[in-house]
């Protein structure tokens, strides 16, 4: 059921909802997804690019393998055939236990109920079945009992015909099926507003444009549960001292246009004054200067501007704040014993060196490289330092250390030293402020040539122009459809001639009320 919901919301056919469906969103959702207008957007789908893309052999095989972790022909054709019958609009939300799907009757009521029907289970697959009227809406519910093969686990799922709305609801067992259905159904036509659908308005009031398909997940538990996880021995943190007493929440809206241009506007939500918040600022813009350091011909760029000295910094802080004095002993026992064992002051000459920002670079094969997969591909990480001396000084210091593992031969490119592994086509470059580790020699090279200036064209590629275009941003990532993306798909020519040319950016910005995110496809 999840497969259907999620893929609705993907599919070119994607479900819609009206205002008053939102209205069904029970109190404990913690996941809304919502649909205005699924014929407009079917009709903008259906002249946009990206769209068509995914429509071809590729493309298909890209959905599938999304969805359904490389299966389930048949399941998406099933979700294409509910997909074509909707018109207006749609609403998918989930629970802990729970997952519904709302949508408003279409002119073709019937076609639409018959696809529907074809996500519904047999009796004879151990499901029993019963059907109810239940506040004006007609309910098929199918339930089994798997506890044999799930240690006790039920699952049912229900069919739902309402004046008002057509809908597919699912649950672990049906006890929660027929309470969510309560509570959503009995909303339908009402005022009410859920918790997260407040939160919602409130998002889409912040991004400033709804678009076509909104989105918004509450993730203060999965944070929780992070923090829980990973806190250090001694150390208890409170919902309030890691968020606060507000929301903590994902919100996305996607607007599709025809032509070429599809672009996903976000904000994820963290409470200032919190935990969270304080070390959210710890990432920073990247430089505009770092534009400079992209050779002209790359072809895809993920980087962010995290601080981790000033991370490792705060983290200190904290644990100082909280009286963990357990916590602390065992961060500063460990560095001691790393300086002890390598003569280097670890915190200081490496750690506090951290400052970023860090970059991933793929760049386009040459005529000598042979790339039959994306790691094949000439690339580099780069880390920004604080001071790239020191930094050096106390990893020629640890060199002695490795020797029994791995050889270094030092040489030097364009002024700059590289350690080079020896037998690997692997090596190591030090600058004045950052360092760049290469998976091959032609990489490591090309990227030094950029970053000290030497680039035999003066006309900027897309990767940097694109990084000038989005000054402020902490988070960048863009990929430019090359030769090399359009080898990955050669033969389907159609295809290729839909991506010919084509740029995907996504960017991250730290604003006062957490981060914006900023999705466009061109």
């Amino acid at each position: 059921m999840l497969h259907l919901t999620f893929a609705c919301l993907l599919a070119p056919f994607f479900p819609t909802q009206a205002p008053s469906l939102l209205a069904a969103v029970p109190d404990n959702a913690v996941a809304v997804a919502r649909c205005s207008s699924v014929s407009l957007l079917r009709d903008r789908m259906e002249n946009n690019r990206w769209a068509q893309f995914l429509q071809t052999n590729t493309g298909q095989g890209l959905l599938i393998d999304s969805l359904m972790g490389g299966g389930g022909n048949d399941e998406i054709e099933e979700m294409m055939e509910i997909g074509s019958a909707l018109n207006g609009e749609c609403v998918l939300f989930s629970s802990e236990t729970l997952t519904g799907f709302l949508t408003t009757p279409p002119t073709n009521a019937a076609a639409l109920k018959s696809a529907m029907q074809a996500w519904m289970p047999e009796e004879d697959e151990g499901y029993n079945h019963a059907s109810q009227v239940m506040f004006g809406a007609q309910v098929d519910v199918f339930a089994r009992d798997r506890s044999e093969l799930y240690g006790g686990v039920l699952d049912a799922v229900a069919l739902v015909h309402h004046p008002m709305a057509f809908g597919l609801f699912t649950a672990d067992n049906g006890e929660e099926l027929l309470n969510g259905l309560k509570s959503s159904l009995s909303s339908l036509g009402t005022n009410h507003r859920s918790p997260l659908v407040e939160a919602l308005a409130a998002r889409r009031s912040q991004v400033g444009h709804a678009g076509l398909v909104e989105f918004i997940l509450d993730s203060s538990q999965t944070i929780h549960a992070m923090v829980d996880e990973f806190s250090p021995p001694g150390v208890t943190l409170t919902r309030e001292q890691t968020l606060g007493k507000g929301p903590c929440d994902l919100y996305l809206s996607l607007d599709v246009q025809p032509g070429t241009r599809m672009e996903m506007r976000g904000h994820f939500n963290v409470p200032s004054g919190t935990l969270a918040s304080r070390f959210a600022d710890c990432m920073r813009p990247l430089p505009m200067g770092l534009a400079d350091s992209i050779p002209h011909d790359s072809i895809a760029f993920t980087g962010l501007g995290l601080d981790l000295a000033a991370g490792f910094e705060l983290g200190r802080k904290i644990l100082a704040e909280l009286k963990a004095e357990e916590a602390l002993d065992t961060v500063d026992q460990g560095l001691a014993a790393g300086q002890a064992m390598t003569g280097v002051d670890l915190e200081q000459a490496l750690i506090r060196q951290l400052t970023g920002p860090m970059a991933l670079v793929f760049l386009e094969p040459g005529d000598s490289t042979k790339a039959d997969d994306i790691f094949d591909l000439p690339l580099f990480f780069m880390e920004g330092l604080g001071n790239g001396v020191l930094f050096q000084e106390a990893f020629e210091e640890l060199i002695p250390l490795g020797e029994q593992f791995i050889e270094l031969n030092l040489s030097d490119v364009h002024g700059v030293d590289v350690y080079q592994a020896s037998g690997e086509d692997f090596g190591l470059a030090f600058l004045p402020e950052a360092f760049v580790v290469a998976l091959n020699n032609d990489a490591l090279v090309r990227a030094i040539t950029a970053a000290v200036g030497e680039e035999q064209s003066n006309e900027p590629g897309r990767i940097s122009a694109t990084l000038m275009a989005n000054p402020g941003v902490c988070g960048l990532a863009t990929t430019v459809m090359s030769p090399f993306w359009r080898s990955m798909i050669e033969g389907d020519e159609e295809a290729i001639g839909l991506v010919e040319g084509a740029q995907i950016t996504s960017s991250l910005r730290r604003v006062a009320t957490g981060f914006e995110l900023h999705l466009i496809a061109h």
